[in-house]
């Protein structure tokens, strides 16, 4: 974010050698750190830890839907998942630091095994039912090799879709960001001297652009909450297409 446009595909921030690009690499981890270090273990809660607690058991409720309760602990890895990857997409967004999420092999990393976990579920006693419930009653045998052949093809390819969904729309984002503090910027501090810093014109213009900043900020915020929402709730959605039994 303060450097040029597409330094965050720059993990070593240009340096000569690689191993600086660690201390980029890990400046995300900063913010799970940060939270853990305020929680206690030996005494009452914290603040901070009260907070985690109730979001826990908040997101709790709303996975441990009927067939997500049939896999033991399925809920207790989402949603430690979600908040690693919650922290991830929010870590990009402060000065300085560095989204892991940007690159398409690290949401890939995380997106494949977890496809990979839905599509074993599949493979059970019962895995013809997921292919007949996509066969409509009285089609042609050409339309339903297609129609599987098509739910074949998508389900093969939803690791792909959700690693870049989640790169692409963190990309932008802070791509778009970057646009608006670097405009702010040239627009402002050149002529600055012309009518002095301490003119109302100046002083009402840097209040704009600081106010879009922060207006840009918080959308950035709540884009990164809600990537890592979907990313979750699809695979929460893969696991509700497993077939146990017939209906």
């Amino acid at each position: 974010m303060m450097s040029d446009l597409f330094s965050s595909f720059d993990y070593s921030w240009g340096g000569g050698g690689y191993i600086l690009g660690f201390s980029v690499w890990f400046s995300t981890l900063l913010l799970p750190f940060f939270l853990v270090s305020y929680m206690v273990f030996w005494f009452g809660f914290s603040r901070v830890e009260s907070f985690f607690m109730m979001s826990v058991e908040g997101f709790m409720n709303v996975l441990e839907t009927q067939k997500v309760k049939m896999f033991s602990g399925s809920a207790h890895v989402f949603i430690s998942l979600f908040f690693f990857l919650l922290c991830m997409n929010l870590g990009g967004v402060f000065p300085f630091s560095y989204a892991l999420t940007f690159h398409f092999v690290v949401t890939l990393s995380f997106a494949f095994p977890f496809w990979l976990m839905t599509l074993m579920l599949h493979m059970n006693i019962n895995w013809r039912l997921f292919w007949v419930a996509h066969v409509q009653e009285g089609s042609s045998l050409l339309a339903t090799l297609m129609i599987i052949f098509a739910e074949w093809v998508s389900v093969m390819i939803r690791p792909i879709t959700l690693a870049v969904r989640m790169s692409m729309n963190v990309f932008v984002g802070q791509l778009i960001m970057k646009l608006i503090s670097s405009m702010g910027v040239g627009l402002m501090y050149p002529f600055s001297w012309l009518s002095g810093y301490k003119s109302g014109i100046y002083v009402f213009s840097s209040v704009c652009w600081a106010f879009i900043t922060a207006v840009f900020f918080l959308v950035e915020l709540c884009v990164g909450f809600l990537q890592t929402a979907i990313f979750i709730s699809l695979l929460v959605f893969y696991i509700h297409e497993v077939s146990l039994k017939a209906d």
